[in-house]
């Protein structure tokens, strides 16, 4: 490959090795290693759009579909992708601690949280416990953080699709 392609998709497995990500200029190739790694018995098998929508082997057939389509996004927006709401980091962050200090009593002292987008949809990060009461906290807070991920998306800003630069 020159050094000039883009590599528009990510194709990402996993097998009792380890695990692999692939680079893909177009869906066509994306499509081509991702049934590839199906067929080598690679595990959790996904593509990851120019637009950061993550697809899993039963959802391959939405990027078949939508390789001849052109998309009907405006300048400038983001593509809905599912149904949950948007928030920015801050708003997720506050979110977070008003919930956890609702439910497990004040937020404790000296302990950080940092929400920040991933390559698939957003994550936070909680610094660590200093006592015993701070390991149940975070603990619980870490599950209330992986009941938010399914409510809600990172409103972050997206790369330009290569469309959308000209």
């Amino acid at each position: 490959m020159d050094s000039t392609t883009q590599l528009q998709y990510l194709v990402s497995g996993n097998n009792q090795f380890g695990c692999i990500n692939l680079g893909s200029p177009t869906a066509a190739a994306a499509l081509k290693n991702a049934k590839e790694l199906l067929e080598r018995g690679y595990m959790g098998v996904r593509i990851c759009t120019p637009r950061g929508q993550i697809l899993r082997s039963d959802g391959f057939d939405q990027l078949e579909a939508s390789r001849n389509a052109k998309p009907t996004v405006a300048r400038g927006t983001r593509p809905t992708m599912n149904s949950r709401a948007l928030k920015t980091a801050n708003e997720l962050r506050d979110m977070i601690v008003e919930q956890a200090a609702a439910r497990y009593g004040s937020w404790p002292a000296g302990m950080t949280l940092f929400v920040f987008d991933d390559a698939y949809g957003w994550t936070a990060s909680i610094s660590q416990p200093t006592s015993e009461a701070d390991i149940i906290y975070r603990t619980w807070t870490i599950d209330l953080i992986t009941r938010l991920r399914t409510r809600y998306d990172l409103d972050a800003p997206r790369l330009a699709e290569p469309d959308d630069i000209f």
